[in-house]
């Protein structure tokens, strides 16, 4: 972990798009931090830009949230990823809807949920 005496711009920006993109994949920090074998506060100071990131760790990031690496430097790149989940509803609801999604371990109650909410989206 590199800890800076001084934030650089790039850092704090990248943070702020691992925080976005965690969001709205229904993580908490904890959750993530599990998911590549690190700490919350790992990624805690990676959020604020505080740790500078080593580049095999946003790669591991990046498939983490399901992104390529360009999302965490271009606009371009974020818009067309949140752009799918913002668009009709809430981001906040979405969220919620992962985070709750996510906890079904079952894969058969997963196809499931799936359909039933497929099915209603059709009606």
């Amino acid at each position: 972990m590199i800890v800076q005496d001084e934030q650089h711009p790039i850092d704090k920006q990248i943070g702020e798009r691992i925080r976005k993109r965690r969001l709205i994949c229904g993580f908490s920090q904890r959750d993530l931090g599990k998911k590549l074998g690190i700490s919350f506060q790992h990624i805690q100071g990676y959020e604020t830009g505080e740790v500078r990131l080593v580049i095999d760790r946003l790669y591991n990031l990046a498939e983490a949230l399901s992104v390529d690496m360009s999302y965490f430097f271009t606009k371009a790149s974020e818009d067309l990823h949140d752009k799918a989940f913002c668009s009709d509803v809430g981001s906040e609801e979405i969220s919620r809807l992962v985070r709750e999604y996510r906890k079904i371990k079952d894969e058969t109650l997963r196809d499931i949920v799936h359909s039933v909410i497929k099915a209603l989206a059709n009606k």
